[in-house]
């Protein structure tokens, strides 16, 4: 089940973030770590495995979010997400938008 929720997670991240395709996501990855195997994004992608902990650390960073998302411990990407939303009731959209925004990004 664990495979399930992180492919899951994996493929909902990437396609916010424009990597619709396995190989794209790969050449993400490829642009910080050129020896990358794609075997490995594939297991990933095809629900095999699940990342050892260092590409765990590197995949979270690469796709702004937590482990614990990555893993199905928490619905939101952050924990500074969950925890703004469950203070203000703002959706996550909001949330981002309000960290992206110019006049409030040093503040959230």
């Amino acid at each position: 089940k664990i495979n399930t929720v992180f492919s899951d997670r994996l493929k909902k991240r990437c396609r916010e973030l424009g990597y619709t395709t396995e190989s794209k996501l790969l050449d993400a990855i490829q642009a910080k770590n050129p020896d990358f195997k794609s075997s490995t994004v594939h297991s990933w992608w095809s629900y095999v495995s699940i990342p050892e902990n260092e590409n765990m650390v590197m995949l979270a960073n690469l796709l702004d979010c937590d482990i614990d998302y990555c893993l199905g411990r928490i619905d939101e990407t952050t924990h500074t997400r969950k925890y703004i939303r469950e203070e203000t009731g703002l959706t996550e959209g909001a949330i981002i938008t309000l960290q992206n925004s110019p006049q409030t990004k040093d503040f959230i």
